[in-house]
């Protein structure tokens, strides 16, 4: 249940992230930074700065305020694109949590003008309203004791509204990248970041924990997208509040150390009945495991994948009947693949049900994380013929009845908490 609450609580802060950022000041306060204009305001306090009167990063001067001030959030809206380089020059403040771009038609992969700081600083870049159209040098040659990209000096990482990637991003940007979790929001089927391929690299040391996307109309997952550099490290992929139209075949191919992926989809009954789903194949390729084999599952224990396929966002619930078993037919049990299913009240054990829950009591870690209201009447009919922890059927049946319910409020929280934020947006 920690695990759900953590991804509760990124969701807040991510949708408040949006939801607050603005191109321009909203308050009608003093004016706390006079010593930056006309570039610049502060009218929502001292530590709060948005500079939208500029058109290069040179026109800044924050060494004007006399003495290094604190600063909570910074916002930069400049009046043309500009590539982030470092004639933005950040001396005389003190960054303590947002910085909020705005504008971008690239990055400068040679300069970091965020150098100072670092991933133990918890600082959050947010990045809207950039055309990232200026091809990026991207060289595996860039590479030496004094290379220190962008995303290096943050914690998190936003890829917000209103951007647009006509060029390929490179994942070099990423190097030495420590994210708790990497936000790439508002994903349409051609509005659709790609990253670059490097020869000759077998790592850029990132260390991303989590990718979130959470917006978007029409979105398309792709290899491009989910580059095995990048997310050489990845842990969870969470996918909610979405429009999915297609994941490619091969997305998740280079993806190998993936333990969560979540589905809550807008779209959920549309997209998983009308997709081959044949992208399940490319999930945990690197694993293979023989389930009447102890020693198999012993050395794959800390190998699984689970896969969390929650309906509750969809404007039309799934009910997994027989008829979806040819929807999920290449879900890869062989890869160590398990799948968690949610729904309000216990579902029918019908073919699909069965299927996707066949080896469900060999989840090598809390089985409550698998065990769920909508799976109630199924995994107490399930046996299995060689674990090596046992379970008895007696324990298993009162850990499905207390765990079931407290999922259910659980999600029944979220569902509520997301249908606000929706209704936000779209107020």
């Amino acid at each position: 249940m920690k695990f759900y609450l953590y991804f509760l609580l990124i969701l807040f802060k991510t949708s408040f992230s949006q939801v607050t950022h603005s191109t321009k000041p909203t308050t009608t306060r003093r004016n706390d930074c006079i010593e930056l204009s006309p570039y610049c305001t502060c009218l929502g306090g001292p530590w709060y700065i948005y500079c939208g009167n500029f058109s290069s990063f040179s026109q800044l001067d924050f060494t004007l305020f006399g003495e290094t001030r604190n600063i909570s959030y910074i916002t930069l809206y400049p009046k043309q694109p500009l590539i982030l380089n470092n004639s933005l020059n950040l001396n005389g403040l003190r960054l303590l949590d947002n910085v909020v771009l705005n504008n971008l038609e690239g990055i400068d992969l040679r300069q970091n003008p965020f150098e100072k700081w670092n991933s133990k600083d918890n600082l959050s870049l947010q990045i809207f309203s950039s055309n990232f159209s200026k091809s990026m040098d991207c060289d595996s040659k860039l590479i030496n004791d004094n290379f220190r990209p962008i995303f290096s000096s943050f914690k998190t990482v936003l890829f917000g509204y209103r951007n647009d990637y006509p060029v390929e991003l490179c994942p070099l940007l990423f190097y030495n990248a420590s994210l708790s979790y990497l936000n790439i929001s508002n994903l349409y089927y051609t509005i659709n970041p790609k990253f670059s391929k490097i020869s000759g690299l077998s790592t850029i040391h990132s260390n991303i924990d989590v990718l979130l996307i959470l917006s978007g109309h029409g979105t398309r997952i792709t290899n491009g997208l989910m580059n095995g550099l990048i997310f050489e490290n990845l842990n969870t992929v969470w996918i909610s509040n979405t429009v999915l139209q297609k994941i490619d075949d091969d997305a998740f191919s280079n993806i190998y150390n993936m333990k969560f992926l979540n589905f809550s989809i807008v779209n959920f009954k549309n997209f998983f009945k009308n997709s081959t789903n044949k992208w399940m194949q490319s999930l945990n390729t690197k694993i293979k495991v023989d389930y009447s084999d102890s020693e198999s599952l012993v050395e794959n224990q800390n190998n699984s994948l689970l896969v969390n396929l929650n309906p509750l966002h969809s404007s039309f619930f799934f009910y997994f009947t027989d008829d979806d078993y040819e929807n999920f037919q290449y879900f890869p049990h062989n890869n160590f693949v398990f799948a968690r299913i949610v729904m309000l009240y216990p579902l029918n054990c019908s073919t699909t049900m069965n299927f996707l829950l066949k080896n469900v009591l060999y989840y090598p870690l809390e089985f409550g994380n698998v065990n769920t209201t909508a799976t109630l009447k199924c995994i107490s009919g399930l046996t299995t013929n060689s674990i090596q922890t046992t379970i008895s059927t007696e324990n298993t049946t009162s850990n499905i009845a207390v765990k079931g319910f407290l999922n259910f409020y659980l999600f029944t929280a979220i569902f509520l908490i997301n249908l606000m934020i929706n209704n936000y947006f779209n107020a």
